[in-house]
């Protein structure tokens, strides 16, 4: 099905319920499944452009058109990127929800050979259940167009994300513990909504035994934080909550299980803000996304320098962390010394 004809549908139906969608989808004679799975590739691709923007790594992006690539036949990737420091590649960006990630040796050589005729390197950004990598052309055909996840994590790992674009993962050894009161009276709330709950009235966050910070009130500087630490909330909150009600007010506790680490890519930190923002259209309440993001040139609120500003003033309060690069552990502040003492922190 034409990728543009979807775009269209779906700009058509961004403030339209699941059921208003299919309706539609089915008097237009769109294929509502397929629709939805092509979606959800291009919202993958603008992630990764988010990724690369926040980062600081992209300085300039073309997409190619996929409806004329069809036309002439060629196996064109899905972006000419050209990195901050002038290296120049091709781009294919995938995504998968299985264990295992696969393309075809045939479909890999052919767009190997485009890239060759346009003297340009081709890097794969796969996402395997939302687990980011960057792959060289080369290392698919050699597993013959085959990825599991200890090709992105592990000793064996083949993905050039960390060094390619100086990027990392934190890992938070002891229980975190994030305590969250929210009031149905708005005078006392922080401006941040959390529907039926009504307004975020103060946040805690515990490390171990250890309060490190305390926001409350509009003016409080630690709001930012929160705002930044969504992708650290996101995942403490899949763990264990627990609700409590009293009166106006809600009490929600989220904690993670004592001794067991968890890791988190410094990408999902960039990624989570967006997946949390609210957007008017037509008078009706949607949820953001990257693709918006792109679209509007909305890349403030994304700083990867903020992130590492805020993490080293949370590890100065006691949250202490480990930060992992190409599959090595650091101390946080020895991470700093080494990496960012050039650029940031």
């Amino acid at each position: 099905m034409d990728l543009n004809k979807l775009l269209a549908f779906n700009q058509l139906v961004i403030d339209k319920a699941e059921d208003e969608k299919k309706s539609l989808a089915q008097s237009l004679d769109i294929d509502y499944e397929e629709y939805k799975k092509r979606i959800v590739g291009k919202e993958r691709e603008a992630d990764f452009i988010i990724v690369l923007k926040s980062l600081e790594a992209l300085k300039h992006f073309e997409a190619y058109d996929e409806g004329l690539s069809h036309i002439t036949g060629e196996y064109t990737p899905d972006f000419k990127i050209e990195m901050r420091d002038g290296y120049k590649m091709l781009l294919e960006v995938k995504h998968t929800d299985k264990e295992i990630f696969k393309i075809s040796q045939g479909n890999l050589q052919k767009r190997k050979d485009f890239a060759d005729r346009q003297n340009l390197p081709l890097r794969f950004a796969v996402s395997l259940k939302g687990l980011w990598g960057l792959f060289t052309v080369e290392t698919l055909l050699e597993k013959k167009g085959k990825l599991t996840l200890g090709d992105f994590r592990g000793e064996k790992a083949s993905s050039w994300l960390d060094t390619e674009l100086a990027t990392c993962s934190y890992m938070f050894e002891k229980q975190v513990k994030i305590r969250s009161v929210y009031s149905t009276n708005h005078a006392k709330g922080m401006g941040i909504q959390f529907e039926p709950y009504g307004q975020l009235i103060s946040y805690e966050l515990y490390y171990g035994d250890k309060r490190i910070f305390r926001a409350k009130g509009k003016k409080s500087r630690y709001i930012l934080y929160s705002i930044y630490l969504e992708a650290l909330q996101d995942r403490v909150a899949n763990i264990n909550q627990d609700i409590e009600q009293q009166g106006e007010f809600t009490i929600i506790t989220e904690y993670t299980d004592k001794s067991v680490p968890n890791i988190i890519p410094e990408y999902e930190f960039i990624l989570s803000p967006i997946k949390h923002l609210c957007k008017e259209v037509n008078s009706k309440q949607i949820k953001y996304n990257s693709q918006l993001a792109i679209s509007e040139h909305q890349f403030d609120y994304l700083s990867v320098q903020m992130l590492r500003v805020i993490l080293s003033e949370l590890v100065r309060l006691g949250l202490d962390i480990v930060v992992f690069r190409d599959n090595y552990g650091y101390r946080f502040n020895d991470y700093v010394k080494i990496f960012w003492n050039k650029t940031s922190c």
